[in-house]
């Protein structure tokens, strides 16, 4: 039996993350749970679903997706995040991403 994994995907740029979508609901492991536009919506999605998956892009409105991240990994810290973006050139802070965020405990 396939274990379904839920995802939430945060993207701001619509045509994107209505691509990724799409693509993810093709696949049979992949259950997209919610969609969120900005960093506070991922965050509050996060909290509510707890998701396997969280695909977010770096560069969001309000609240960018690592500060999103930080905030995310305190409140599903069962969830793993995946960073997307289309960014080509990131600044130098947000390039220490791997350093600022605690991976959270794992569990069997």
């Amino acid at each position: 039996m396939r274990t379904m994994n839920s995802v939430l995907l945060v993207e701001d740029f619509g045509p994107f993350r209505a691509l990724v979508s799409s693509l993810l609901r093709e696949k049979p492991d992949f259950e997209v749970v919610s969609e969120a536009s900005d960093g506070l919506e991922a965050v509050r999605c996060a909290e509510e679903l707890d998701p396997d998956l969280i695909l977010m892009d770096i560069g969001l409105p309000g609240l960018n997706g690592i500060e999103a991240a930080r905030r995310i990994r305190e409140l599903a810290p069962r969830s793993r995040i995946v960073f997307l973006t289309g960014c080509a050139r990131l600044r130098p802070q947000t390039t220490s991403w791997k350093r600022s965020i605690p991976r959270g405990r794992r569990s069997a």
